[in-house]
């Protein structure tokens, strides 16, 4: 059925086999490969054909339509329909010994109303209303179609990134615009439909459901695809047991990306050699009042979410950063799913901010989790860090077989700040430590448990033998328990540590692992 679907998107596309005539409509629907064609009544004049309630089904295996497998739309507009053009494309007879470069339109103007694509019956995908432009494209450097069109392809992998490259490098396509776009699949067969053969399936949770009120695109030049602007973005996905998740995005845009620089080389099926030079861009991006709600959970709204231009070194990007602040509102109570003795501490609105932030220094041969941070107000933050090495450009492609003696920890950082959370947390775990007795023996109280944790701490210090460095870090630590501010806790190894450095520390003293880690801490 997926096969179907994506026939039925590239018919709607008009990416089509070689037609019988070039000038006839009913010639080009009727060489649509596995598909039957049929529309109620047809115009062309002046140069545009109109045809009303196209279907285009499923073939079955006696050529009979498949009802249940088809796009409907109610009505399709084709201005400038140039059939010897897609003749041009689609036959390997008009093929000579080099492929002609030229690009010809195929349709000046495409217009289409009240789109749907059926799938086994249920419309997965509605489209109110669809309009392409100045749709081109060129002769491919393989031969389509034919019975010996596999032979030009060393490998199944290799057709595949072939005819992927060739395709892209082969169109141009104008500005389009999509109206009304409804997206209804069933989430649990999605993600069975994406899992290994063999795999437990997720329990069945309903369909997911979201809807784009307008996509309007710049278009796409081989390879380079322009601005995309989007609004009116919602959508629920099931969350089994408690409910659905919502969604719903006012509007935003995205730059586009380029992916020319790569096309060369997938069209010849090959992987492109580690340079410095960028092979891909990403452009900058931006959504305005992003909101979700998960049930039992509660609401989160961001104002904005934006990213900044990604540069990439050779496939790989050289800096990301998502840096996003809004609102967190919990469930109201009765609603809020967690046990009384958390829910009370998440009584109203609170500041909540997420950071993102990767780097690659392909000189140093270091990559980066420069930043992964979550801050929730009223509790403090958390940010993570970790960098690291072997990732010169040189020996990327040797990788998959060398990185257990290439790749290595140079570093890593976890910063914690305290800005009412660290009692919080206390007075939670001696809540629940009470709700658990029942009302047996002695309360426990967030003091106690502060000072069963620095216990153990001191009982830690103890098995580090006297070392002054370990010393040093249960203080730090100590001292955070008993005042807030900021931990921050490093590893910073004297020398980077590979797979084989981590299997010899499991037989040597705390101490010496600290040392060979090169753990510190810092309070402030």
């Amino acid at each position: 059925m997926r096969r179907f679907a994506l026939a039925a998107i590239a018919a709607i596309a008009f990416v089509l086999p070689a037609p019988a005539q070039s000038t006839d409509i009913d010639g080009l629907l009727a060489q649509l490969p596995g598909v039957v064609a049929r529309y109620d009544s047809k115009s062309d004049l002046g140069g545009v054909i109109a045809l009303e309630n196209l279907t285009l089904a499923k073939k079955n295996g006696d050529g009979s339509a498949d009802e249940a497998n088809k796009v409907f739309i109610k009505h399709a507009e084709l201005t400038g329909l140039d059939g010897d053009a897609i003749l041009s494309i689609f036959d390997a007879n008009r093929y000579g010994a080099e492929a002609d470069q030229t690009f010809k339109t195929l349709v000046s103007h495409l217009d289409l109303k009240e789109v749907s694509l059926i799938v086994d019956g249920k419309q997965v995908i509605s489209i109110a209303g669809w309009t392409v432009s100045d749709w081109a494209m060129k002769q491919f450097w393989f031969k389509p179609g034919g019975a010996d069109f596999k032979a030009q392809f060393a490998s199944e992998k290799e057709m595949a990134a072939k005819i992927i490259g060739n395709l892209v490098d082969s169109t141009k396509i104008g500005p389009s615009v999509a109206t009304g776009i409804h997206f209804e699949f069933d989430s649990s067969a999605m993600a069975a439909a994406m899992m290994p053969p063999g795999t437990p399936m997720p329990p069945a949770a309903g369909p997911a459901v979201y809807d784009y009120a307008e996509v309007t695109g710049e278009g796409v030049d081989r390879g380079k695809w322009g601005k995309l602007t989007f609004k009116g973005i919602s959508g629920t996905a099931p969350m089994p047991p408690m409910g659905s998740m919502e969604l719903s995005l006012q509007d935003g845009y995205w730059d586009g990306i380029d992916v020319s620089k790569v096309l060369p080389f997938m069209m010849k099926g090959e992987v492109p050699p580690t340079e410095r030079e960028g092979l891909i861009s990403i452009g900058a991006s931006c959504a305005n009042n992003y909101n979700v709600k998960i049930p039992g959970i509660g609401t989160m709204n961001f104002p904005s979410i934006c990213t900044e231009a990604v540069p990439f070194v050779w496939l790989i990007p050289q800096h990301f950063k998502a840096d996003v602040a809004g609102t967190f509102t919990p469930a109201p109570a009765g609603e809020f799913m967690a046990p009384p003795s958390i829910a009370k501490h998440f009584t109203g609105p609170m500041d909540i901010g997420i950071l993102v932030e990767t780097t690659y220094d392909p000189d140093a041969g270091t990559g980066a989790l420069t930043h992964y941070a979550i801050k929730l107000g009223g509790f403090g933050s958390v940010d993570f860090s970790v960098t690291g090495g072997g990732l010169e450009l040189a020996g990327l492609l040797m990788l998959p077989e060398t990185y257990q003696q290439t790749l290595s920890l140079n570093a890593a950082r976890v910063e914690v700040v305290d800005e009412g959370g660290l009692q919080k947390f206390l007075e939670m775990g001696a809540d629940m430590a009470n709700e658990r007795a029942g009302g047996q023996g002695t309360p426990v109280t967030a003091d106690q448990l502060k000072q069963q944790a620095k216990m153990g701490l001191d009982m830690a210090s103890g098995m580090l033998a006297g070392s002054a460095e370990g010393a040093a870090l249960i203080q730090a630590i100590k001292d955070f328990i008993d005042n807030g501010g900021k931990l921050t806790v490093q590893a910073n190894p004297p020398a980077p540590l590979k797979a084989a450095d981590f299997a010899t520390l499991a037989g040597k003293p705390p101490a010496e692992m600290l040392a060979i880690l090169g753990i510190s801490a810092q309070h402030e």
